[in-house]
């Protein structure tokens, strides 16, 4: 593990994605949740976080865990 390395939590709400895509779109932006690689299988996040337990959303659910040099995804995106 390098010393800059952090645990990261990729949790997925689907409130949280139907908000992000509403205000996005208020400001014609495009809104794209993020991709990780789980298993060699691609999973949607739409945040990333060092706790698993601060989503304010509901209905959040960890999609992924772990260190941020072992992990391979793309990050979350407002495109306008």
């Amino acid at each position: 593990m390098a010393n800059n390395d952090v645990y990261l939590y990729f949790l997925y709400s689907e409130q949280q994605n139907k908000e992000r895509t509403a205000i996005d779109k208020k400001m014609s932006k495009t809104f794209t949740p993020g991709v990780v690689i789980v298993g060699g299988r691609r999973t949607f996040f739409t945040e990333i976080s060092r706790t698993k337990t601060t989503n304010k959303y509901s209905d959040c659910k960890l999609v992924a865990e772990g260190w941020s040099s072992k992990m391979k995804y793309t990050p979350v995106r407002s495109v306008g």
